[in-house]
């Protein structure tokens, strides 16, 4: 979770790194979990959304965090004052463990003595980012824990993309790719559910240049080994990376859903860094009532994504001048695998006349914040990173259909409403009803489509809409 580059590892490591493979990792025996213990979990257990909480001082204020509508608790600091707080309210938890020399006998100690005096304990993560050298020791204790706790869930947290090739094994191997990286932490420390870190959003505006094509590696690795796969997203400020906007925020958390990740954690909820959701003497930044807003509606549309498979993820462009992402398709009605959408047009409220005469400058009273003037295209703001959507295709396990429009737009200090878009969805003529489930309120909606005018969505910068075509009801929602 540190969010540094990676430095060069030493003479051990390197060793490490050429005896390992994947023959390292430990065994399967007959008596072991189900192979897909952790998709059961996933479907068991409320959808994940969890804040990071690291400070001891102040306190863990539990009844804040839960009025933030996280479902769970993340705790990287086993810490009295965390834990203690957040068991008395009652919260699951999940506990952040090193184990840098495997499952020795003072780490076993350490795990039955926090889950034995503080209940709730649901899920442990152990070590984080590991390197290639370090994924044999973390394999060994996470199998340990398969047989120690079957019940509860264990992983591990895996470096991004953006360094370069040899920083993810070692000087010696200028050929390991991120993608090798991905499946060697996948085969070699076999976790319950893959989870990595990306935090995108840097001191200048837009998104790194890395983030889409990062989460489709491992959505895509992580498809192919038939495990969950999860994010941490960012939510704090530090050496150049800003603290994201409403809209920055949202457009982290309803890409991810897109994507079909079934588990979502803040770095973080407090921090030790300038300043996260709450600040280091544990105040309410500015984002935490966004964060409110935006955890509500994505726990109230999230449910059905625990038994979702994602089948497609494409980029919607809303011009032909569109730039699509590293990693995406752009979305066409040709090569699609919906059978049923035909057409995607994106707007927004109006465009600006000719010679109107109107700035495009900064506002000097807004900081920096570039001026929304009504009747304006996006096209005119030089902050407008990705101003297009996204969509993902969905089945659940009986072969029926949904998918997830995503509106992109995002600028740092822009709120949601400020980057709003309109999306214009038209499907063949036997398409003539879909039911929405509902952001505000968790409620299926049942939509008219005319077959003509096809279906309108007003999407808020960075929001998106989960929809199910009309064969039956959603799943998951008991």
């Amino acid at each position: 979770m540190r969010p540094h580059r990676i430095t060069t590892i030493g003479l051990m490591s390197l060793l490490a790194v050429i005896l390992a493979t994947p023959a390292a990792a430990a065994p399967r025996h007959a008596d072991e979990r189900p192979i897909d213990f952790g998709k059961q979990w996933v479907r068991k257990h409320p959808y994940t959304l969890m804040g990071l909480a690291i400070r001891d001082q102040p306190p863990l204020d539990a009844r804040r965090y839960i009025d933030a509508h996280f479902s769970t608790l993340l705790v990287w600091k086993t810490r009295d004052a965390i834990l203690g707080p957040g068991s008395k309210a009652g919260l699951t938890w999940h506990a952040h463990l090193y184990a840098k020399d495997g499952p020795t006998e003072k780490f076993q100690k350490r795990v039955a003595k926090l889950t034995q005096q503080y209940p709730g304990n649901i899920a442990l993560m152990i070590n984080d980012e590991p390197l290639l050298a370090k994924m044999p020791v973390t394999g060994q204790a996470l199998a340990w824990l398969r047989r120690a706790y079957p019940d509860t869930l264990s992983y591990c947290n895996a470096l991004p993309m953006g360094d370069h090739n040899a920083a993810y094994s070692s000087s010696l191997r200028t050929d390991y790719s991120y993608e090798k990286y991905v499946d060697d932490y996948i085969d070699i420390i076999r976790p319950d559910v893959m989870m990595f870190d990306i935090y995108p959003y840097q001191d200048r505006d837009g998104v790194a240049n890395v983030y889409f094509l990062n989460m489709q590696v491992v959505r895509e690795a992580s498809l192919k080994a038939g495990i969950p796969y999860w994010v941490f997203v960012q939510s704090w400020q530090g050496p150049n990376r800003r603290l994201p906007s409403e809209s920055d925020l949202r457009m982290q958390l309803f890409s991810t859903l897109t994507f079909g990740y079934t588990g979502i954690a803040y770095f973080g909820f407090d921090t030790t860094h300038e300043r996260a959701v709450l600040d280091v003497n544990g105040v309410p930044t500015r984002l935490y009532e966004p964060t409110v807003r935006a955890n509500q509606e994505v726990m109230n549309i999230a449910g059905p994504l625990r038994y979702l498979t994602s089948t497609e993820v494409r980029f919607i462009k809303r011009t032909h001048g569109s730039a699509v992402p590293q990693g995406l398709l752009a979305w066409d009605n040709f090569t699609t695998r919906d059978p049923h959408l035909k057409e995607i047009e994106i707007k927004a409220d109006s465009h600006l006349p000719p010679n109107t005469g109107l700035s495009t400058a900064p506002d000097p009273q807004v900081s920096g914040r570039m001026t929304i003037v009504p009747g304006v295209s996006p096209d005119f703001y030089v902050d407008a990173p990705y101003a297009d959507g996204l969509i993902g295709n969905f089945v659940d396990d009986s072969g029926q259909r949904y998918f997830l429009v995503c509106n992109l737009w995002h600028s740092k200090d822009a709120t949601a409403a400020e980057r709003q878009l309109a999306f214009t969805l038209k499907f063949d003529p036997t398409i003539k009803t879909l039911q929405r489930l509902s952001r505000l309120t968790g409620k299926v909606e049942k939509l008219d489509v005319d077959p003509q005018e096809g279906l309108q969505i007003i999407l808020p910068g960075g929001t998106g809409d989960l929809f199910k075509y009309d064969t039956g009801p959603f799943v998951g929602l008991e």
